[in-house]
């Protein structure tokens, strides 16, 4: 019997659209700081190993990090989040009726600990622990990412990862016991 669920953030209890929807900003605003043109970022965030997603474009959160500028990225992001809706009305609910059969949920995602924080008290998430890539200092597609979740969490192979990722979320969780499931 599976006592602790593990939800992964964005994708699976947030639509990661906001992240779409600021890009324009957050370049704009590394362009003014820093005084760089688009393809000036592009070839500093490569250089520094800041990797594209599948829709062409970089981590917010990782380059306002890099070109230290991260209050601004919250000035951006904060607002968003505050007026958008972007929960998943289902998940949220899978979470409360798991909180009420007794399990105990955490939060494994490879954005920022404050985003996470951000999101949680925003949609009053019921969470007992939260993990982030950058608390881990692997992201969630290497197994040291959730071995280290065990560790630190003191958790049992008996947990079930919840996300959209097939390999983020269930292949390599499953190399360290856990089951998954995808949504």
């Amino acid at each position: 019997m599976t006592n602790v669920y593990l939800f992964d953030l964005d994708g699976t209890i947030i639509d990661p659209s906001i992240y779409h929807e600021i890009y324009d900003d957050v370049l704009s605003t590394i362009q003014q700081k820093q005084e760089l043109s688009l393809v000036q970022i592009e070839l500093e965030a490569t250089n520094a190993g800041i990797r594209k997603n599948s829709k062409g474009r970089f981590d917010t959160a990782q380059l306002c990090k890099h070109f230290d500028l991260i209050e601004e990225y919250y000035d951006i992001l904060g607002p968003k989040i505050t007026t958008t809706d972007l929960a998943n009305k289902e998940i949220i609910a899978r979470m409360n009726k798991a909180v009420v059969a007794g399990k105990k949920i955490g939060i494994v995602s490879n954005s920022f600990t404050r985003t996470i924080l951000l999101y949680i008290k925003r949609y009053k998430l019921p969470v007992d622990f939260i993990f982030s890539a950058e608390e881990a200092g692997y992201p969630k597609s290497d197994i040291r990412f959730w071995r280290q979740l065990i560790k630190v969490h003191r958790l049992s192979i008996d947990c079930l990862v919840i996300g959209n990722d097939p390999i983020d979320d269930i292949k390599v969780p499953e190399k360290v016991g856990f089951k998954g499931e995808l949504v």
